[in-house]
């Protein structure tokens, strides 16, 4: 019986998502550890979905760039991820928001967007909202598509 090609066992093995160090865009600084310990959260939760089929990457040096230089195009290429999540925490009207981005990286397509509000300016909730919003994208996305 003969070894399947490398070809085929990349094929066939997970999907890798990355998740992209999230960034706190309130001016804020008491929000910076919050913000940056929110992408580990994610990455943490996400690899207890599914192994077999989800390979979650949040360490990789591409992931930890700043919005500013972040280039979405070289983190498919150095990771070989299909997907990748960003985050943003901002100041609005009401309070603070954050916005949740799910984009499939081989066309830069947002699959998922979300804003996700937290009145009175508090951050209350915003790890469990944060966490269940990129978990529902990935089980959607990822675990749910049907097959190519």
């Amino acid at each position: 019986m003969s070894q399947p090609s490398t070809q085929q066992v990349v094929a066939q093995g997970p999907t890798i998502v990355g998740v992209s160090i999230f960034d706190n865009e309130t001016g804020l600084a008491e929000h910076d550890r919050l913000v940056a310990g929110l992408s580990d959260l994610v990455v943490a939760r996400l690899t207890e979905l599914d192994r077999a089929h989800v390979a979650v990457i949040g360490n990789a040096t591409i992931l930890r760039q700043p919005r500013n230089i972040r280039n979405l195009k070289a983190v498919a290429a150095s990771l070989n991820a299909e997907y990748v999540l960003l985050g943003q925490l901002q100041k609005g009207e009401t309070g603070l928001r954050f916005i949740t981005h799910f984009i499939r990286l081989r066309d830069e397509t947002h699959l998922r967007a979300n804003r996700l509000v937290m009145p009175g300016g508090g951050v209350d909730g915003l790890e469990a909202a944060v966490v269940e919003e990129f978990e529902r994208a990935v089980r959607e996305h990822v675990l749910n598509r049907p097959a190519n």
